[in-house]
């Protein structure tokens, strides 16, 4: 006996999974096999790529970030296979709705993951994955910008802040082209655009500590060696030995 999934209600299913899945910590996990910690009570707290390079290396760092740019990738592209306007009538609009609707709930399930309290990533990677689905090759005109703001200023925040403006920049400028466009389509560069700006302030708002810190000048720069960090303890135990050299200093002279 065979059960047809009516395509709005596989639609509703593949939605929730995409945000079960964006949802999966992987830095947390990563740094748990490969180090033995937790990644959130180490550097910045957050679990995303930078934090988990800056704790244990470029390792576990890039398998952090090829993962969480997977989840978004595949999540986007395979329901942009999965579903097709002739499933909704042939009204393109809603085939439309649907993909990036997984696209939305990959990446907030990235930045608020049910598993941790709604205490995520900053979606840059999830990110990266979900707009290479949506923008195909020209999600390299971002990647420039990435690439050229991170050798200029070394902030990788900075570097992602301005990244995420370039996309629907780049939506605007190439419009048609894009691989989720179709021609006939009146809505798509409208409603890609939307998201695409949508997403670029959610992921500027997860970065305005680091804007503070970079106003301030306190932002870590890639690639800058860290300064060399004495614990509190090591540092009480100095203090006490400096007082008891002193001690013994003074109870020397009045002996004397």
């Amino acid at each position: 006996m065979n059960i047809e999934i009516l395509p709005i209600t596989k639609a509703v299913l593949v939605i929730t999974a995409s945000y079960l899945i964006g949802s999966i910590p992987v830095g947390l996990i990563v740094c748990k096999i490969a180090g033995g910690i937790d990644i959130r009570e180490h550097g910045s707290g957050n679990i995303g790529l930078t934090n988990v390079i800056r704790t244990l290396g470029w390792g576990p760092g890039l398998v952090t970030g090829v993962i969480d740019f997977l989840k978004g990738y595949l999540l986007v592209f395979l329901s942009m296979k999965m579903f097709s306007p002739g499933d909704f009538g042939g009204i393109y609009s809603i085939y439309e709705f649907i993909v990036i609707m997984v696209a939305t709930i990959a990446m907030l399930g990235n930045l608020y993951p049910v598993y941790l309290l709604f205490r995520g990533g900053k979606g840059i990677a999830t990110g990266l994955g979900v707009m290479s689905a949506l923008l195909g090759v020209y999600i390299f005109i971002p990647l420039a910008v990435f690439g050229i703001f991170l050798f200029a200023f070394r902030f990788v925040s900075l570097a992602s802040i301005v990244a995420a403006v370039a996309v629907p920049i780049t939506v605007l400028l190439i419009g048609v082209k894009l691989p989720f466009i179709e021609a006939d389509s009146n809505h798509g560069i409208g409603i890609l655009s939307a998201f695409s700006w949508a997403a670029a302030f959610m992921i500027i708002w997860k970065h305005h500590e680091n804007v503070k810190r970079i106003i301030a000048g306190k932002e870590p720069k890639i690639g800058k060696p860290k300064e060399p960090e004495i614990s509190r303890k090591s540092a009480e135990e100095t203090v006490e030995e400096k007082v008891e050299a002193v001690s013994v200093e003074s109870v020397s002279n009045d002996e004397q």
